[in-house]
């Protein structure tokens, strides 16, 4: 049962992933922005992905962080780099770190595992594009393709730093409000 709700978890995300694709390519992504608390996604994404191996910690672990941004694309943003950290960070633990700085929202999704070299951090965020490690995990190289749009789209930037076999760090940072 375990085994065939994974594989149907894998299905969803990648029927999910052609739908974001398709919408980003033909410039449909049209944002439906709304107040929420970023702590509380991100605490039912951690419980969404908590059955696929390692722990995921949220930090901090209970103030609210109200934004206004579409819900759901932020939504699939985080999804994207929490299933990625789970993916590569050899079942170590997971941190996410959500804070505010200066009228912008940082959100950090932090692991342990195979990391990525210096040239595979130049086009992780390229459509089809994965780490040379990664390769072998399966994936199709979208996820982080679509996060970085999804951020971009809500006027945000997304970074990676990463050492390979030390894990790797992405950093999301948006206005709290539109402009």
């Amino acid at each position: 049962m375990d085994r065939l709700r994974r594989q149907l978890d894998q299905f969803k995300t990648f029927v999910d992933h052609l739908f974001e694709l398709s919408r980003i390519r033909y410039g449909k992504l049209d944002l439906v922005s709304g107040k929420f608390d970023l702590i509380g996604l991100i605490k039912e994404i951690v419980g969404r992905l908590s059955d696929r191996g390692p722990a995921i910690r949220v930090y901090p672990e209970r103030p609210v962080i109200e934004v206004c941004w579409d819900r759901v694309e932020i939504d699939q943003a985080i999804t994207n780099l929490v299933s990625h950290a789970v993916k590569y960070g050899e079942q170590k633990p997971v941190s996410i770190i959500a804070e505010v700085q200066d009228h912008l929202s940082v959100v950090r999704v932090k692991d342990q595992g195979i990391g990525l070299s210096p040239q595979d951090l130049e086009r992780v965020f390229n459509r089809f594009e994965q780490g040379t490690a990664a390769a072998s995990n399966g994936g199709l190289g979208f996820g982080l393709w679509i996060t970085r749009a999804i951020v971009e789209a809500h006027r945000g930037s997304i970074v990676a730093k990463s050492e390979p076999g030390r894990g790797s760090v992405f950093t999301m940072i948006i206005q709290l409000q539109p402009t």
